[in-house]
């Protein structure tokens, strides 16, 4: 699915600025702290709010831009991909499929 990294509208503390810059065209995606919101879900997991991280190194993970989104452009995906291999995620679970000429939405096929 298409979406920004884990947590990002809550970057600075859940600013408008932030939900901004998680979605729409991508303009504000140089702005999304890909570290810091490493940080934040470390922090996030050794006070127990979250599972453990390591879950995700073994699991499989679809991630998905299509053309047609307005809701979140593939630069601001490409924020996602980063997120999920800074938390060592492996390249070999983790598919990231541009392309599909689709708005936004859950792609069920």
């Amino acid at each position: 699915m298409a979406g920004g990294p884990f947590a990002c509208a809550s970057m600075n503390g859940f600013s408008t600025n932030d939900g901004l810059t998680c979605s729409g065209n991508g303009d504000n995606a140089s702005a999304i702290n890909t570290s810091l919101l490493v940080s934040n879900a470390k922090e996030m997991e050794s006070k127990g709010l979250i599972a453990k991280l390591d879950n995700l190194k073994n699991t499989k993970i679809w991630i998905e831009s299509t053309t047609l989104d307005l809701m979140v452009n593939d630069r601001i995906v490409d924020k996602t991909v980063a997120f999920y291999e800074a938390l060592g995620s492996s390249t070999a679970n983790l598919t990231y499929k541009t392309g599909t000429v689709s708005p936004h939405g859950f792609q069920s096929t």
